[in-house]
């Protein structure tokens, strides 16, 4: 079993989605991702919520 968040392969996005009973694997949607980025030095005045969803 896979826990956690993110998994790569090759410097490559590892997706896994465990089927649902009847779901089928055309429809699993593997357009998005969410990341999480960690910034060090970052002046006090860029430390928005507005300010970094815009540069998400």
């Amino acid at each position: 079993m896979i826990l956690g968040g993110l998994w790569s392969f090759n410097n490559c996005c590892l997706f896994i989605h465990k089927l649902a009973y009847g779901e089928n694997p055309k429809d699993v949607n593997f357009h998005y991702a969410d990341f999480w980025f960690q910034v060090h030095d970052l002046p006090s005045r860029f430390t928005s919520e507005p300010l970094a969803r815009n540069l998400g």
